[in-house]
């Protein structure tokens, strides 16, 4: 099994870019019931038009058993945030939405309690079982004045 990492790297200010890598990890036991991982991450640059004011990323981790995150069975996910300059900020929100649920689209949230601090934390889900297709991530950064957004979406 591999380990996908993704990475959105957005520049804010007078121009906008988005930058999208999947780069397979080290590989992990091919054990079926052995507890694997896969990485989502977005990374925000921030500037305020002349000044760099930050690092903002997050990171969504969902482990899975089976051969593959493809047609595994989901059994959690967890989450983690980098407030860049201000790590004290507790009210960032992350989005899931997978799109490869079997019978269905499932969506999971925090609920606006993110902490900003790099500590993993987790998101309430019930094991589930994927057949393959997208999942999207989505962190708003708790920021002082309005909060930034990162997304991305992976064909897992």
């Amino acid at each position: 099994m591999r380990s996908r990492h993704l990475t959105a790297a957005l520049s804010l200010g007078l121009a906008v870019s988005m930058l999208g890598t999947a780069q397979p990890a080290a590989a992990a036991s091919s054990s079926s019931s052995k507890e694997s991982s896969a990485d989502l991450e977005c990374y925000l640059q921030m500037w305020d038009g002349r000044i760099y004011a930050g690092s903002l990323s997050g990171i969504v981790r969902i482990y899975y058993t089976g051969r593959s995150l493809r047609s595994g069975l989901v059994t959690r996910i967890r989450y983690s945030v980098w407030n860049g300059k201000w790590p004290q900020r507790s009210k960032n929100n992350v989005k899931v939405e997978d799109h490869g649920a079997k019978g269905g689209k499932k969506t999971f949230k925090n609920a606006d309690n993110g902490r900003g601090n790099d500590k993993w934390q987790n998101l309430t889900i019930s094991d589930y079982r994927r057949t393959g297709g997208k999942v999207k991530i989505q962190f708003d950064f708790d920021f002082p004045g309005s909060d930034p957004r990162c997304s991305k979406t992976c064909n897992l």
